[in-house]
């Protein structure tokens, strides 16, 4: 014979108990968040350096080459994952992928909870303007 004790009738167990007034509850999901998410808060770059590039060929210093890299921005700020979306040098693709182990964020906030974050970074590659010569 079940009994039904005063704990489970005022709401200690009863998962369809009254929640008191206020805010709902926040109880962040293990998901990667991004810019379509307008309630939270994105992460803001601490450290985000871009390896120098050196053009390996005298062919390549006049050629402009672009590239995205995701990422993946962790509750602490680190990037947990990375990953090229638009290649732009192979080799250097590869020295960017390296860096993303280097960067650090203020994490992504939804209310007061820090959250994963995915976001794109463009980066360009252009050889050094000449320095002028009077």
């Amino acid at each position: 014979m079940s009994t039904t004790s005063e704990a489970d009738v005022i709401g200690g167990s009863d998962p369809h108990a009254a929640r008191p007034s206020g805010s709902a509850p926040f109880n962040p999901v293990p998901r990667v968040f991004d810019a379509s998410d307008t309630d939270v808060k994105p992460p803001v770059v601490l450290k985000q350096r871009l390896p120098p590039w050196f053009p390996p060929h005298e062919l390549l210093r006049n050629r402009r080459f672009t590239g995205r890299v995701e990422i993946v921005v962790g509750i602490d700020g680190r990037v947990v994952s990375a990953e090229i979306l638009q290649p732009s040098y192979t080799i250097y693709d590869d020295l960017v992928l390296r860096a993303t182990r280097h960067w650090l964020y203020q994490p992504a906030f939804k209310r007061e909870f820090p959250v994963q974050f995915r976001r794109v970074v463009e980066y360009v590659l252009s050889a050094a303007p000449e320095p002028s010569r009077r």
